[in-house]
């Protein structure tokens, strides 16, 4: 069942994210590689049972769902509930950069509030809005440990908090065309403190 944010991104006048779907996805498949070879590497320093076999069924599910060219929304809603399978405690989001409006859309997520996806929808990148707004306008990965007491979320943590969202990271998703470096979205992963 499509959610009120979930059409927004599509409803948007001047926010397309099919016109660079094809990189879009080129660059969340490297992602999803480099993903999945730390996690690999890091379950099986833990477990002498080496890596599960669910990395590979969750990849081989996104790289099907890319070569069979299902909508976008699909995909990155598929590489969402793969990152939260790795962590029962975190939640995933995907939020695409409008680049004409220099604000983040939703683009998916599953076990984060409506409330929240709706209080983030259009909100402006900066040097200080929070992890994700911070690292779409840096270019950079933002970790934040403590929301509550991080300076970069001090005008968004009562949304935070009313999610009850404890700790967050982003990583900008980057695509190179002939003109440099473009922002496509951001991957970002909290914890809760529940």
């Amino acid at each position: 069942m499509e959610s009120p944010s979930d059409s927004t991104v599509e409803s948007s006048p001047t926010f397309s994210p099919n016109k660079d779907s094809a990189l879009i996805l080129s660059e969340m498949k490297k992602r999803l590689d480099e993903f999945t070879w730390e996690n690999q590497a890091l379950r099986k320093a833990i477990s002498s049972s080496g890596p599960s076999i669910q990395f590979g069924v969750g990849r081989r599910r996104i790289l099907d769902q890319i070569a069979e060219n299902k909508p976008l929304k699909e995909i990155l809603s598929a590489i969402v509930a793969y990152v939260e399978d790795q962590n029962s405690e975190m939640a995933c989001s995907i939020l695409l950069v409008d680049e004409e409006n220099q604000c983040l859309r939703h683009g998916a997520s599953i076990s984060l509030p409506e409330s929240y996806n709706d209080a983030i929808e259009g909100i402006e990148i900066g040097p200080s809005v929070g992890s994700c707004g911070t690292a779409a306008f840096t270019g950079k990965r933002v970790i934040v440990e403590d929301i509550d007491t991080n300076f970069l979320w001090a005008s968004h943590k009562q949304i935070a908090s009313k999610a009850g969202l404890k700790s967050c990271w982003s990583e900008p998703i980057l695509a190179t065309s002939g003109k440099g470096s473009r922002y496509f979205c951001n991957l970002s992963s909290f914890l809760s403190s529940s």
